[in-house]
């Protein structure tokens, strides 16, 4: 399984040191910026799989013009290992339209299905490409068992049809653990949640355990976020690649 760490945009000096394999990054918060210059930065053969970032901007009440999400890859193609449909939150036809628009530019982008669509739509995905993108599972309000049962369905729905699946925002490890055999890739914000809230991750015997910083308030988060990050990639190393 492909572990993707995210929301790395602002954290070129740490992922510089420790050189995590695979990189997901977004369309929104690069946009004015060269991708060219940020992969030399970094200095060593990473993977990167380009989000449109239309969650953060729909929460932004921001609109991403798609034509010039197309021209971004277009220009940094070489350096982007995979990249997403731009996906409308709530908007399903409008999510397949802008799949259709990249695709007649000769784009080839991971489809995405929200959860909460109409199952319609999930399945037209899963019948008409080999890989394809779950999301909308964060900030999700449900459950975690109604959550957990929803990944289940979908992905040995595409188990069934020989289609790969990448997870959206995966960030709990346990669940990322107990479907490494149906699912292809995730990427995960996770890492970060030791400057945003005390987590620290420990790698241990194949799996992350998270606890809980008591004197959070006097530790660098910077310290906190280098650490977390060298657990997750040994995470990502371990689960290794399909």
């Amino acid at each position: 399984m492909r572990v993707y760490l995210a929301g790395v945009e602002g954290s070129s000096d740490i992922i510089k040191k420790i050189k995590p394999k695979n990189l997901l990054m977004s369309y929104y918060s690069l946009h004015n910026k060269s991708l060219e210059k940020i992969v030399n930065y970094l200095g060593y053969n990473v993977n990167i799989f380009l989000d449109s970032g239309a969650f953060t901007a729909y929460t932004q009440k921001k609109v991403i013009d798609i034509h010039k999400y197309i021209r971004y890859i277009k220009k940094y193609k070489k350096y982007i290992h995979l990249y997403a449909n731009l996906d409308v939150i709530g908007d399903a036809d409008k999510t397949k339209i802008n799949q259709k628009i990249m695709e007649n530019e000769q784009l080839k982008p991971l489809p995405t299905y929200h959860f909460g669509e109409p199952e319609e739509y999930l399945d037209y995905y899963l019948n008409n490409y080999n890989y394809i993108a779950l999301g909308a599972l964060v900030n999700d309000k449900r459950n975690k068992k109604r959550k957990t049962n929803l990944i289940k369905k979908s992905v040995l729905k595409a188990k069934k049809r020989n289609v790969k699946i990448h997870l959206f925002g995966i960030t709990d490890a346990a669940i990322i653990k107990k479907y490494y055999d149906f699912i292809y890739s995730v990427d995960s914000t996770s890492w970060l949640s030791g400057s945003r809230f005390g987590n620290c991750y420990f790698f241990e015997r194949g799996s992350l355990k998270n606890k809980k910083l008591n004197n959070f308030n006097v530790l660098k988060h910077d310290k906190i976020d280098l650490w977390n990050l060298i657990q997750w990639k040994k995470f990502s190393d371990y689960m290794g690649e399909k």
